[in-house]
């Protein structure tokens, strides 16, 4: 039975990475897949080292490797989407600079859409399994609140702890600032309707930045909290995976 081997773009994003990314070139160049169905595409985030030079080095030696660089580059995600538009694959794969893919990782990743072509995967969930008769809502509280809307396209609207972390900060902001005008203007009701809602959106606050940023605590130093807080924060903003629409299949 022949193997299932559709051309198959990846993209690695990159910047500084000229300790890591000689490595990274060697395991991607052991991928056990067909070098004539395969093209190499490193999305370059604006490296000051020699991350261009080294990739050029190997873009002699190997024609399916390709570089872009993306001026201004504000994330991996900002040189992910740049680089994306220059594909040629049929399937785009993504790994990262400091990353070593094992030999069949390929074959591993585009195996279920041999099986099914119409197959379409995407995050948080697999649209066409989900919101067949509308717009569905996933709110990611536990293993993930569902319900449906009737609506002209099918899709998914995914509400993350981010969003919920959104909603009690400026929610916050509004109680405090209607608390402030109810105590001036001794509209007790009104002001204890407030002060509850403010107490809810803090809590809210709490504990959905908690969620959002406890990955962070993992990673070392702690001392750098605050910077990986940043990163992930920004890598997020850069996203659009709030909203996720499909036509109707």
């Amino acid at each position: 039975m022949n193997k299932f081997e559709p051309r198959v773009s990846i993209i690695v994003p990159v910047r500084n990475a000229d300790r890591t990314i000689r490595t990274i070139f060697e395991y991607l160049l052991a991928l056990d897949y067909p070098t004539d169905k395969l093209e190499i595409l490193i999305a370059d985030a604006g490296s000051t080292d020699k991350t261009v030079e080294i990739t050029k080095e190997f873009m002699q030696k190997y024609k399916f490797i390709k570089l872009i660089e993306i001026k201004n580059c504000k994330s991996s995600i900002h040189a992910r989407n740049a680089a994306i538009k220059e594909v040629k694959g049929q399937y785009v794969l993504f790994t990262d600079g400091d990353c070593t893919p094992n030999k069949d990782w390929i074959y591993k990743i585009v195996e279920p859409f041999s099986q099914d072509p119409k197959n379409r995967f995407g995050h948080p969930l697999l649209i066409e399994t989900h919101a067949k008769d509308g717009l569905e809502f996933g709110i990611q509280i536990g293993r993930g609140i569902f319900f449906s809307i009737p609506f002209s396209k099918k899709g998914i609207i995914h509400i993350g702890n981010l969003h919920m972390m959104y909603l009690g900060l400026w929610g916050g902001v509004l109680s405090f600032i209607l608390t402030s005008i109810f105590m001036v203007s001794g509209l007790d009701t009104a002001l204890a309707i407030s002060k509850i809602f403010l107490k809810l959106f803090i809590a809210d606050l709490i504990i959905f930045a908690f969620l959002y940023f406890r990955p962070v605590l993992k990673l070392k130093p702690l001392s750098k909290f605050f910077t990986f807080a940043k990163i992930r924060l920004e890598i997020n903003k850069s996203r659009d995976t709030s909203t996720m629409l499909a036509e109707n299949m």
